[in-house]
């Protein structure tokens, strides 16, 4: 008997959010342990050689983890054996002619890296050696979009939380006994890991290998490359963009305002960004699977929107009130001030969820013209916004701007959605979504009530409040019971 929608919608969430969370507690592992063994020194190379690899990897990568992810599933949803082996094959054969391009890349630059990034030539030999780190997670990428496309997500979520684990155990030895001397072969032993980890979760899933001659191995992933690159280009404006805005805040303010930016920052993608990430892992090859069904796009996109929003009230409610608590153990009393940034930016974290979903029937489509147009434009509006709300209200002014990220964004794409595609969120969706707004913006003012009793009596009368709405909503709209649900995902798990 096949799993109502809204149960699997769930089923995949909880795993997806798992294993980001577990991926979270290692990397905090990992960095208490690199700042032990390390020092700041050590802390200093280990982060110049991570970002130059990430760099590298987002850049020779072209965008193919994220764009085969879509191939893939609509291959899959065609039932046609013949076109899912020959999207494999050249998924497959794309990512190793991207890898090779990235350990080449990173062999020619190493010198330049090593002048640019360190002041002298000491370190090229290095980042010759990291090439070999690019080569092999550009591959272990390329190869987790079959589990992606295919839906695999609890493959995905052994296969990746296993990778991390190892990578971890490896991590604590080599640094311990090495000390900075260490650091090149820990990344080399994390990435190889990582990458045979993940063969061993995809091999069942590749088909008997087929013959592609190399002109049309190039025709037919010219689509997929295409998408790639603009996603690739995409994730390059927002790199942009964020380092526009820390120079801004440095020009108009100080460098402690950066800082404090940055912590309320990464609390937003870091940690909340959790349950967005996974929900958008489970969402991207479902829509690629109907890309060119606009009504069935319409019902999943609303759908989602629900169960998302649902699942994050709760949490920001929880958030708004305990912001002093969670900064302080998460930084120091000394990064309090980003309340003033984070409250407000709740608000437009919620109307991003929404828009989020939007945004990714765009990349479903392969509507690559539209898409970039949108972010550029978006993207130059903001910068204006943010460089204007600083300089006049200073941190809270950065979370006005973030409220303004997130409203302009659900309007563009709802303008884009229903001129292009006729594809529109339904009223329900956005009842919810005020209502949640203002009850938001309700516990920030709640917040300022001076007696410590009253103030956290109302805060867990407004939590429970909500959690009982969150329940309501699930199984008003997605016929979801809860603790059914979450019984039954725990008990297939430990199967």
């Amino acid at each position: 008997m096949p799993e109502p929608a809204g149960k699997g919608l769930l089923k995949n969430t909880f795993i997806l959010s798992v294993v980001q969370v577990v991926n979270i507690v290692i990397k905090v592992l990992q960095n208490k342990v690199a700042a032990i063994c390390l020092g700041t020194a050590g802390m200093g190379i280990l982060g110049i050689f991570n970002n130059t690899i990430q760099l590298l990897m987002t850049g020779c990568g072209l965008g193919i983890p994220q764009s085969a992810v879509r191939d893939i599933a609509a291959a899959e949803g065609s039932n046609d054996d013949e076109k899912v082996n020959r999207i494999y094959a050249i998924t497959t054969r794309i990512v190793l002619f991207t890898g090779l391009f990235g350990l080449l890349t990173t062999v020619i630059l190493s010198g330049f890296f090593s002048s640019r990034l360190f002041g002298d030539k000491s370190y090229t030999l290095s980042f010759i050696i990291l090439s070999v780190v690019v080569f092999l997670q550009v591959l272990s990428e390329g190869y987790l979009a079959i589990l992606k496309g295919k839906q695999k997500f609890v493959d995905l979520a052994k296969c990746t939380i296993t990778g991390a684990v190892v990578g971890l155990l490896i991590t604590v030895p080599v640094y311990w006994w090495l000390k900075e001397s260490g650091i090149i072969l820990a990344l080399i032993l994390i990435a190889l890991a990582q990458f045979i980890y993940v063969n061993i979760f995809v091999r069942k899933y590749k088909p008997s290998k087929i013959r592609i001659p190399l002109r049309e191995l190039f025709k037919e992933s010219a689509p997929m490359v295409k998408m790639g690159i603009s996603l690739m280009i995409v994730s390059f404006v927002g790199v942009g963009f964020n380092l526009i805005v820390a120079g801004i805040i440095r020009h108009g303010g100080s460098i402690n305002d950066v800082g404090i930016y940055n912590a309320g920052a990464t609390i937003l993608t870091s940690y909340f960004g959790v349950l967005i990430t996974a929900m958008s892992t489970d969402f991207y090859p479902r829509v690629s699977a109907v890309y060119d069904n606009n009504d069935e796009l319409k019902n999943l996109v609303n759908r989602q929107c629900i169960l998302c929003l649902a699942l994050f009230f709760p949490i920001v409610v929880l958030f708004v009130f305990a912001a002093p608590f969670f900064i302080s153990f998460l930084y120091t009393n000394d990064f309090i001030e980003a309340i003033d940034y984070t409250d407000y930016a709740m608000v437009g974290t919620l109307l991003l969820l929404c828009s989020n979903f939007l945004g990714i029937i765009l990349l479903a489509k392969q509507k690559s013209k539209i898409f970039l147009t949108s972010v550029f434009s978006q993207r130059l509006f903001l910068l204006i916004v943010y460089y204007f709300f600083y300089n006049w209200w200073g941190m809270r002014g950065l979370g006005y701007s973030y409220i303004m990220t997130g409203l302009s964004d659900i309007i563009l794409m709802s303008v884009i959605m229903r001129h292009f595609f006729k594809i529109t969120l339904e009223k329900h969706v956005y009842i919810i979504l005020m209502i949640e707004l203002s009850v938001t913006v309700l516990c920030m003012w709640l917040k300022t009530i001076e007696n410590i009793y009253c103030k956290y009596s109302v805060g867990l009368l407004v939590l429970g409040s909500s959690i009982a709405f969150c329940i309501m909503v699930l199984k008003l709209y997605l016929d979801i019971d809860i603790r059914a649900s979450v019984k039954q995902i725990l008990n297939r798990i430990n199967k």
